[in-house]
């Protein structure tokens, strides 16, 4: 019998986070983790990204028209016509590849690579009719699905085919295990799908592009995108149609794909050897019919590959879109596909989708948005919380997905499975619980916000500059003012600052625990130390700009719209610096006695006024030069302004990042400093105290400072047995000591050594 009192064997540390999990298979276990490893989050990151990428790349450049800008400036630029038709330009659109094409030419350079990268020819694969048949029939469902995820993306767009095919065989296995469609995750997906099909067949648009912006271009270039964004958007409801249905039938496909891998997985040796002979079979066969169709005529290879063709003026535009094809093998075919094998080896399903659909869903709306000018729309909004909370439902719900088994498992196996586990509540229901639930903490964080004065100046201060964002964006999208618009996103930063001072506000509230004994006060410094460096960044941009503009003076418009704006502006953040700004006004360092009654500042309100001062500065100095240059007739004065401001903010702003930055390296200040030398020298003076070491003080954070000290104290000091030291009344004498020069000092932790010794 082992003995009770050794000492237990330490776990190792590779296996936190692995748990034992019932396969539902006989009674084998198999371990499945629930954190991912850094470098596979970081792989998972960037694989998303480049997912996502391809995805728009492709669809911009490759399957829709595009219009020959070059042939448009050469035979329109002298045109007086203001509002050119499509009809007349038909001649210079260029028509997009078809879908077979870029599948093909897309398996066959993930085929290339991935026989070179991974030295297939090193493998050592039996080759026998049966595995010959087992890839082949891989290879073909691959390829179609490809092939249906390539027409689903060149109707919808990159967003809605992302959104609804990233781990689509879930809701769609989940459709087929379960008995009621109340329960089923995959029916809510399937209802966002006809809610989204309603919409676009109602309003003929599903890909919005942004108008582009008059004011900003010449008059031939906003010719030639008005007239792509009119090719582009519209969308027939037949093409809608199809867009859906191909949605439809790549979850189906998804489904069978991880049946066939499997089971080929099984003949050559595992999942990724399948994947890659699959693919390369697939390339092998499909390259020559697609080559001999395009000599014949169809077009099934993309036009600059086609053999014998004669070389067009309009080649020249597919040509250098060639690089799609890469991006869209190695993202899609190459990358995905392994970044995902090697994650669902260790990994639960659910800690794998909770990080890669968000990160690939995030990344196709900002890059649609930024990069190609793609509104992001409500009905896409909606769609996303819905699916995302179907397959919260689905895993939470199902023990299937806590390993692989499930990609193995028969559909009637994953039945019985589901029958000891099937629940009672509706998934309608879940949703308003999670939505009451939701409802309850963001209540319980507003009264919490409230409850506090600081943190109610904050929140009132950001409501309004999110009201005033909100306004400065919805008039410069309908008047298509691009000045409009940058000022609200610059806003939009400006309440993201200003949120993270209330985060931090609220978390200073914070009870302390045995992780953090002295509670979340710094959090504050952070933030202030953060807006700082933020704000000295902004500034040091201005001067940077302001010089050049005075160098080059700038040609200004819309004087009037300018001023309007920059009132507003003005206004909005004076009372931003009326509701943070009173709590500054008595600080100063150089006076004697500003540590005797308040030894700092709130560094995140501090942080949080200089950044609304900065905006008011800003609004200022933009209304003054506008006047002047109204009188004066010269734009010089614009950047002369923002030189003094950008001046202004960084001298205002640097002390702010050096206390801040001090207190957060734990460097008590110079009268700090004086004050805790004179208290040790008073301690050390001490009748009973032979001498002190470790003596150790912080600031806590701007207004309270901690600290510990050992003190060794000889008892033989002591005439008589009744003048023993009492250790308790020494520590109570020498935090009345430490407590007498340092006001601000808030805990001290006093560790007493009888013996006299004199290690300081």
């Amino acid at each position: 019998m082992a003995d009770a009192r050794a000492v237990p064997t330490q776990p190792d540390p590779r296996k936190r986070g692995h748990v034992k999990v019932d396969t539902l298979q006989g009674s084998s276990f198999f371990h499945a983790s629930h954190r991912i490893r850094i470098h596979h989050l970081l792989a998972l990151l960037v694989t998303k990204t480049l997912v996502a990428s391809a995805a728009w790349l492709t669809r911009q450049w490759l399957l829709v028209p595009q219009m020959d800008v070059t042939l448009f400036h050469e035979r329109y630029a002298e045109s007086n016509d203001t509002e050119m038709s499509l009809e007349k330009v038909r001649d210079i659109i260029h028509e997009p590849a078809s879908v077979w094409a870029v599948a093909v030419m897309t398996t066959a350079v993930a085929a290339i690579f991935m026989l070179l990268a991974l030295r297939v020819w090193r493998w050592d694969v039996v080759w026998s009719n049966h595995v010959v048949r087992h890839l082949l029939v891989l290879g073909s469902v691959t390829f179609l699905q490809l092939f249906t995820w390539l027409t689903a993306l060149k109707f919808l767009g990159a967003t809605n085919t992302l959104l609804y095919t990233q781990f689509c065989e879930v809701w769609m296995r989940d459709i087929q295990v379960r008995h009621r469609w109340t329960t089923s995750g995959g029916f809510f997906v399937l209802l966002s799908m006809a809610f989204a099909f309603v919409i676009a067949a109602l309003t003929h648009s599903i890909v919005s592009l942004r108008q582009p912006y008059a004011d900003m271009l010449e008059s031939v270039t906003f010719q030639t995108l008005s007239l792509t964004t009119k090719l582009q958007d519209h969308i027939s409801l037949w093409d809608t149609f199809k867009g859906f249905l191909a949605l439809i039938i790549y979850a189906i496909l998804s489904v069978e794909t991880g049946y066939l891998m499997s089971n080929t997985a099984k003949e050559v040796g595992g999942r990724r050897r399948a994947m890659v002979l699959a693919i390369s079979l697939a390339a092998t066969i499909l390259l020559p019919i697609s080559m001999l169709g395009a000599i014949l005529g169809v077009k099934m290879l993309p036009a600059p590959f086609v053999p014998g063709r004669s070389p067009t003026q309009q080649d020249a535009l597919e040509i250098n879109h060639l690089a799609a094809y890469l991006v869209l093998a190695l993202g899609f075919l190459v990358f995905d596909v392994l970044v995902t094998l090697t994650l669902e080896s260790y990994v639960t399903l659910m800690v794998h989708i909770a990080h890669a659909w968000p990160m690939v869903v995030c990344a196709a709306m900002a890059i649609g948005f930024a990069v190609f000018n793609v509104n992001v729309s409500l009905v896409q909004v909606m769609s996303v919380i819905s699916v995302g909370f179907a397959l919260r439902a689905i895993l939470r719900r199902s023990p299937l997905y806590m390993t692989s088994w499930y990609r193995k498992a028969t559909v009637e196996e994953q039945r019985v499975a589901m029958a000891g586990v099937e629940s009672d509540t509706t998934l309608l229901t879940d949703f308003v619980i999670m939505t009451y639930r939701l409802v309850v903490q963001i209540r319980r964080m507003i009264n919490v916000i409230l409850s506090n004065n600081e943190s109610r100046r904050i929140f009132l201060f950001l409501c309004l500059n999110l009201a005033f964002m909100f306004v400065q964006l919805v008039w410069g999208v309908w008047t298509n003012s691009l000045g409009l618009i940058s000022d609200a996103i610059h806003m939009f930063f400006d309440c993201a600052a200003i949120f993270m001072g209330l985060m931090a506000s609220v978390m200073a509230s914070w009870k302390t625990n045995k992780d953090f004994p002295f509670g979340y006060k710094r959090v504050e410094t952070l933030s202030g130390f953060a807006n700082g460096v933020f704000l000295v960044l902004i500034s040091v941009f201005i001067l940077f700009e302001a010089v050049q503009r005075i160098i080059e003076p700038p040609v200004m418009n819309n004087m009037a719209q300018l001023l309007i704006v920059s009132t507003l502006g003005l206004l909005v953040n004076l009372f931003g610096m009326f509701a943070m700004g009173h709590h500054h006004h008595g600080h100063s360092h150089g006076c004697s006695h500003s540590h005797d009654h308040h030894h700092g500042h709130s560094h995140n309100m501090l942080g949080l006024y200089l950044h609304v001062m900065a905006d008011t500065l800003g609004s200022v100095g933009v209304i003054i030069s506008t006047i002047l240059i109204h009188y004066f007739h010269w734009t010089g004065f614009d950047p002369i302004a923002s030189l003094l401001i950008g001046i202004m903010i960084l001298g205002s702003v640097v002390p702010l990042v050096i206390d801040s930055g001090r207190i957060l390296c734990l460097e008590l200040d110079n009268n700090d400093q004086e004050a805790l030398q004179l208290a040790l020298e008073k301690i050390a003076a001490h009748p009973i105290v032979s001498a002190y070491s470790s003596a150790h003080f912080w600031p806590l954070d701007g207004e309270t400072i901690v600290g510990t000290i050992h003190i060794h104290y000889d008892t033989l000091l002591a005439s008589d047995a009744s003048s023993l030291v009492d250790p308790s009344t020494l520590t109570l004498e020498v935090k009345q000591i430490l407590h007498s020069y340092l006001h601000s000092l808030e805990a001290v932790h006093v560790q007493l050594h009888p013996g006299g010794q004199k290690n300081f």
